[in-house]
């Protein structure tokens, strides 16, 4: 009797497997469809339609999910935290102050001199595939700097290459980005305000 309740485990279990595998192959073919489909109408929408593009580029990934808000809330200098809306403007108002309106001695008119020698022509050129290789091929395996959180491998599929060239060339000519590449930040320091960068409007 016990030996027909094991041999029956075993067979049960076997066939948990089998199913199982079966069912992780399906799984894995409809995300293959899935993503695929995703591809297509993004590359679609690339040329037809730039602004549901951009939302479109916004849902890819987990980072949509991920998204975090700034902070409500700051450390004062002698390090404890406050959420009262008036220490936060204030903390962020005397951090950017700072920032921009350094009281340093600076060589301006040096590094003037040195941007004036230049035409600079060179800056408004396509970011070329070469370029992009060698950008690609810094990257470190098992590694996901981005909010995304896609891995340095992924990234260098050859198949991936020519749609990457593509969105940075568009992001480049038309000076339009997802909102969540704006987020610069230290994760080990969520507090600290200055690591919340926005981007330049001006260029």
């Amino acid at each position: 009797m016990l030996k027909s309740r094991g041999h029956r485990k075993k067979e049960l279990r076997l066939i948990f497997v089998q199913r199982r595998k079966c069912f992780d192959k399906e799984v894995q073919k409809c995300k293959r469809i899935y993503w695929k489909k995703q591809q297509d109408n993004i590359e679609n929408l690339l040329t037809s339609n730039s602004q549901q593009f951009w939302k479109e580029i916004g849902k890819i990934g987990v980072g949509q999910e991920r998204r975090k808000r700034i902070p409500m809330e700051v450390v004062r200098e002698d390090g404890t935290t406050s959420n009262d809306m008036t220490d936060i403007l204030q903390v962020w108002q005397d951090s950017f102050q700072t920032l921009l309106n350094p009281t340093g001695n600076n060589s301006i008119s040096e590094t003037q001199n040195e941007i004036n020698e230049s035409d600079g022509s060179y800056l408004n050129e396509h970011i070329s595939l070469e370029e992009l290789i060698r950008a690609i091929r810094s990257l470190k395996n098992n590694k996901a700097s981005g909010i995304d959180e896609i891995p340095g491998e992924v990234l260098k599929n050859p198949k991936l290459v020519k749609f990457l060239l593509t969105l940075f060339n568009k992001c480049f000519e038309t000076g339009m980005v997802p909102d969540i590449w704006s987020k610069l930040h230290d994760r080990s320091r969520k507090l600290s305000y200055l690591q919340w960068r926005s981007l330049l409007t001006s260029h």
